[in-house]
């Protein structure tokens, strides 16, 4: 075996360390006009690693299919109810990121950008669906392990009449990353659930607005990175 080959990618040793054992957010990517395809360089996607993965949490602005990719690579993973979405990208290389994201005849778009390292870049569960008036998304029985994490995207129509705000049931804490009204038809939120130390199968998310607004959301759970050795 050459010197200059890592040991993990022959399977004698275990990963690197990662670079961080929880889900990491990094910024919010938001468009001022309408526009089917929307292009941002520059975005900044943390620290390489064979095992990283990056997780966009989209509103498109219409119920048309959301398609994305991330330095040209195309997700692995994506599931979307109406204007949100979650896709999931394996991008070991590169330390920013050219990040494009299309949706046929889209209003505005806000893109979260999140990276995480976790050891099985499957999913390990999901959940998503859509609520009128003032009754909230339920996101019911999503399957979590210790050390693992979650990703919610959610948006709510009629941004004008109030804040969005996502809840946390299970073992673990939820931190919001982004809530803002972007035009009077939307208030697109994203989320996190981490800190996770108990494995369980019945963690309920509840994302909801405080006005009379239809809404929907997607939430996407992963397990945890590999064990420290």
């Amino acid at each position: 075996m050459l010197a200059s080959t890592p040991f993990y990618s022959c399977g004698l040793a275990p990963y690197p360390p990662v670079p961080s054992r929880s889900p990491v957010y990094k910024t919010t990517l938001t468009t001022t006009t309408n526009e089917t395809t929307t292009t941002w360089t520059g975005a900044e996607i943390g620290t390489e690693h064979p095992l990283r993965i990056i997780i966009l949490g989209i509103y498109g602005g219409v119920s048309a299919a959301i398609t994305a990719t991330v330095n040209d690579i195309p997700p692995f993973y994506s599931l979307r109810n109406g204007q949100s979405a979650v896709l999931a990208f394996q991008v070991v290389s590169g330390i920013t990121a050219t990040i494009v994201v299309s949706a046929t005849a889209s209003e505005r778009k806000a893109v979260h950008v999140y990276v995480a390292y976790p050891h099985s870049h499957t999913p390990l569960d999901s959940a998503s669906g859509s609520a009128s008036t003032t009754n909230p998304v339920a996101l019911t029985d999503v399957k979590t392990i210790a050390g693992g994490f979650a990703i919610v995207a959610g948006r709510a129509n009629g941004g004008s009449t109030g804040a969005v705000s996502c809840t946390w049931s299970g073992n673990g804490t939820i931190t919001e990353d982004y809530d803002s009204v972007m035009e009077a038809t939307a208030t697109p939120g994203a989320y996190r659930v981490h800190t996770i130390t108990e494995s369980g199968d019945s963690g309920d998310g509840s994302f909801t607005c405080t006005g009379s607004n239809t809404k929907n959301a997607v939430m996407v759970s992963w397990g945890p990175p590999p064990p420290v050795y």
